[in-house]
């Protein structure tokens, strides 16, 4: 059995809000983090994230377990349905970085999504038909993630 590849498929950007905590039990806190919009290029698609999405995550143990939805607008007037769940977790040092509000590079930290898709849109039926994983680049106001096809 061979392996399965990994082909780019685009690179998303997404504008964030401030984390709100919803919920602190014990040593797992859950939260909130609007999501007030972005860009996703890529060869296939380009559009722009809309601004009415948010990522509800659960953090134990310095885990982030991330949850997000929200919707695009592709340059052709196509809606897309986006679900991306993921995990991240970062040095203590990063974490410090990111609570004063400076970006941090993610390069030395694990940050991976697995994101999904509806639509009815035949052009990007290509989104619905096929798995992705997301790699985090960078996090704080902006989330950068490099979207992988698995092929």
């Amino acid at each position: 059995i061979r392996p399965p590849a990994l082909k780019f498929a685009f690179e998303l950007r997404a504008q964030v809000g401030a984390r709100e905590t919803i919920e602190l039990n014990g040593s797992t806190i859950r939260e909130f983090t609007p999501v007030l919009g972005g860009t996703i290029v890529g060869e296939q698609i380009n559009a722009d994230i809309q601004p009415h999405g948010g990522d509800w995550s659960e953090v134990r143990d310095g885990i982030f377990r991330l949850d997000a939805r929200y919707t695009v607008c592709t340059h052709d007037d196509a809606v897309i349905d986006v679900h991306n769940q993921g995990i991240a977790h970062a040095d203590e040092d990063v974490f410090a970085l990111l609570a004063s509000g400076a970006a941090a590079s993610l390069d030395r930290s694990y940050f991976r999504t697995t994101p999904s898709f509806r639509t009815s849109h035949p052009n990007y039926r290509w989104l619905i038909d096929r798995t992705f994983v997301g790699v985090g680049r960078e996090f704080g106001k902006e989330i950068v993630l490099h979207i992988f096809q698995v092929d």
